[in-house]
């Protein structure tokens, strides 16, 4: 019944591996997080660390979390100090408006609320999209509001796992700073800040990743589709000819190449070389 159970590769050790890797990476998150401007280059290593090191058992948790945590600050630095004006003005809006005991302040609310919800779904696929693609601050924006709102379900999910993270850790620091200061509460709210990080964002992988899948599929078809573009522009001004001669060079094409795929697919599952993200998550 329990052999192999020991073994190196068996349950028990992969269990204490992944525990490791996953109290490693909360740790890293929680001391680059603390100069507030590095919130969001952190979580992207938070997220690229568990997928990488811990999910798909490739590389090290703190070398990949740091590698992610360097390539991604340029950018990481100016979405956080942007999303965190952001977040502040929505939230004084909606305590202005909610104090306001006015009837165009009680309007003023369901805007205000619907805005801050666009922008917390938002955020909880930016450090995913932020780790896997290397395009502008704008665009990257724009891949995850369209994403968050394509895939409301799971982003509502994701959005009530960091709450039960949020809310505990809250409430046992509204104890331990109170009046007085309790260390029974601060123990408490430390314990809970190293271990609930880690667990959400260890089962977030799963989901974030079939989104990215799907973005990355999306993303590879339209270059594609303008490289054909301009490959046709390309070939109608070189030759001079019609559009009716261009339109049948571009059938033609199109036929060669699903002629070939059977032959690309036969030849792509022979390589047994496939990149960490293309694998199938533990």
């Amino acid at each position: 019944m329990f052999r192999g159970f020991f073994d190196n590769d068996g349950p028990l050790m992969t269990f204490f591996n992944d525990f490791g890797g996953v109290f490693i990476l909360t740790i890293l998150w929680l001391i680059c997080s603390l100069p507030l401007i590095t919130v969001v280059p952190a979580a992207t290593a938070f997220y690229y660390g568990m997928t990488k090191a811990v999910r798909h058992d490739t590389g090290y948790p703190a070398q990949e979390f740091f590698r992610a945590f360097k390539m991604n600050l340029l950018r990481g630095v100016p979405l956080s100090i942007a999303l965190g004006l952001l977040v502040y003005l929505l939230c004084r809006n909606y305590t202005f408006f909610l104090n306001a005991g006015t009837k165009h302040g009680l309007l003023m609310l369901i805007p205000t609320c619907l805005l801050l919800l666009i922008v917390v779904m938002t955020m909880m696929l930016l450090p995913a999209i932020l780790s896997r693609f290397s395009f502008n601050i704008g665009r990257i924006l724009k891949m995850s509001l369209v994403m968050a709102l394509k895939h409301v379900p799971t982003v509502i999910l994701l959005m009530i796992g960091w709450a039960v993270v949020i809310v505990p850790i809250a409430a046992a620091a509204k104890g331990a700073f109170g009046e007085e200061l309790d260390i029974s509460s601060a123990y408490l709210m430390f314990g809970l800040m190293v271990i609930l990080p880690g667990i959400v964002c260890y089962l977030s992988v799963v989901p974030i990743e079939k989104i990215l899948r799907e973005l990355m599929h999306g993303t590879k078809a339209v270059k594609e589709e303008e490289e054909k573009k301009k490959e046709a522009e390309k070939k109608k001004k070189s030759a001079g000819i019609g559009g009716g001669v261009i339109q049948g060079m571009v059938m033609r094409e199109n036929v060669e190449n699903a002629l070939g795929s059977s032959e690309q697919k036969v030849e792509a599952e022979d390589d047994t070389e496939v990149m960490w993200y293309d694998r199938p998550v533990r």
